[in-house]
């Protein structure tokens, strides 16, 4: 485990990693350093494939997700998360974050009109490690998902008082 501080690109990240970000896992000779490629790794080489559905359509489905999160979700968020997070609030674009909070409304318009529920595609996932941490995150800054949303904001509040959710993210 290699510890990295908010903000900041560790020497060892940048090593590992082409585009210097994080999550990077190492099993061996094998560097993974993109999301979705790390989870169908865990999903074949710990998970016994239980994080897919067992059907093509299902498997699909749940990809489908995995993309729309990596290349619709964590763009709407980034710009918002990034001015909160680096920046004082005297120095924040007000602009690029409601451009980005208002992409980040249009991105859970359209999770909530295919929700299947309990969770992102009926059963527990890989569309549900690739959507919970961007809801944790977009809470940390001020992106919360409410009523607006009920069933992701149902999904939210149970998932966030799961044990599961409890022991895997941090808490300040």
């Amino acid at each position: 485990m290699i510890p990295v501080e908010r903000g900041t690109k560790h020497p060892d990240i940048i090593k590992l990693s082409k585009t210097g970000t994080i999550p990077v896992f190492v099993d061996g000779d094998l560097v993974i350093a993109q999301s979705s490629v790390l989870l169908e790794y865990i999903n074949d080489a710990l998970a016994d494939g239980k994080l897919l559905p067992a059907t093509p359509a299902g498997k699909v489905a749940v990809r489908c997700l995995c993309y729309y999160s990596d290349n619709s979700v964590g763009p709407a968020l980034r710009g918002l998360v990034f001015e909160r997070r680096d920046k004082s609030e005297d120095e924040q674009d007000k602009d690029l974050i409601a451009k980005s909070d208002q992409a980040w409304r249009a991105c859970l318009d359209v999770l909530e009109a295919g929700f299947v529920g309990p969770f992102m595609c009926g059963e527990f996932s890989m569309a549900d490690c690739t959507f919970l941490p961007r809801l944790a995150l977009a809470e940390r800054y001020g992106a919360c998902v409410d009523e607006r949303h009920p069933s992701l904001h149902k999904y939210w509040q149970t998932a966030r008082q799961s044990e599961l959710y409890l022991n895997s993210f941090a808490h300040d």
